[in-house]
């Protein structure tokens, strides 16, 4: 019975990843099983996990690295990345030491597991945590200072450029209310692979115990949070500039400012979306709180064929 389980937790896992063409080691199918690995021994996990593999037609093994057989090519896709991804990184570090400078950063994060599904031309997905009520202050201040650097991802300039659509609040953390489907394996990845660049708060500590409903579905400690040389504090000049503004900001007249900012940005804002792209929809949530500009959310869609990809994966187990 529990043989089963493991074998149900590597499919659903592997199929995952799969559309990423992202293979994983059996360490990393274990850190980060669906459904959860921590009850289960590392080493019943492992002979489980070869077993699977001899008696099934659609997963294969390759130099260590496990996959769907269709898409044996992932192993070339994952060493190209992981030059991609260094690149990436580096720009983003960039980009980091700009924000840091903006008042009422609390914390920028790497998402989109851009280490497991970022390619040679996609731009650099972050998540920005702004101080309760200066969330409009600080997309304004984001979005012109990394424009006058060009690290700005806008039109058709995306490629290694930093995309600034998720903004959320220190007080906005619990991210359920973004769930567009039952589980929403997309969303939970998300959260959980979250790589702090600039963090003095232990924000992501936050959030993680924030969004306690990912439990069931990959377990809390399981996941190895990646952190490439997180951008270190504010050197003087810097921190002079962020506690002038700080105070400057703090109260009513802060209050004035990111109201003057919200109008100028809201109305902007509703001019930027085009059509969704084939296969993804448009999800924008605007509030005091949450920024969410998606208008090519593929949330959904990684959804169905994921549940597809599990459903061919079990039909030939007899499951």
């Amino acid at each position: 019975m529990q043989q089963n389980n493991i074998e149900k937790k590597i499919g659903e896992t592997l199929a995952f990843f799969d559309l990423f063409s992202c293979p994983l080691t059996a360490q990393e199918l274990y850190d980060y099983a669906w459904g959860g690995s921590k009850e289960i021994n590392y080493l019943l996990w492992c002979q489980t996990l070869d077993t699977f593999v001899k008696k099934s037609t659609h997963i294969v093994c390759d130099n260590g690295y496990y996959m769907f057989s269709d898409n044996v090519c992932g192993v070339v896709m994952r060493q190209n990345r992981v030059w991609w991804v260094k690149q990436k990184i580096a720009i983003a570090k960039k980009g980091v030491k700009v924000l840091r400078t903006i008042p009422f950063v609390r914390a920028v994060f790497l998402c989109n597991i851009l280490e497991k599904t970022a390619d040679k031309e996609s731009d650099i997905d972050v998540c920005i945590v702004a101080k309760k009520n200066r969330i409009w202050i600080v997309r304004f201040w984001a979005m012109v200072l990394l424009h006058i650097c060009r690290l700005r991802a806008h039109g058709k300039y995306t490629k290694d450029r930093v995309c600034l659509s998720f903004y959320c609040t220190e007080d906005a953390f619990d991210f359920s209310t973004m769930r567009n489907c039952a589980p929403d394996i997309y969303l939970a990845y998300w959260v959980r692979t979250l790589v702090p660049l600039y963090d003095p708060d232990d924000c992501y500590k936050k959030i993680q115990d924030s969004n306690t409903w990912i439990a069931p579905f990959i377990g809390v400690g399981q996941i190895k949070v990646s952190n490439p040389a997180t951008v270190c504090i504010l050197g003087r000049a810097g921190s002079l500039f962020h506690k002038f503004f700080l105070c400057a900001w703090a109260g009513h007249y802060g209050d004035i400012i990111d109201g003057w900012a919200k109008n100028i940005q809201k109305n902007r804002i509703k001019k930027i979306f085009s059509q969704p792209e084939e296969g993804a929809c448009r999800d924008v949530r605007i509030s005091d709180s949450l920024l969410k500009l998606h208008h090519n959310d593929r949330r959904a869609l990684f959804q169905r064929k994921w549940a597809m990809r599990c459903k061919n994966l079990w039909r030939e187990a007899g499951v």
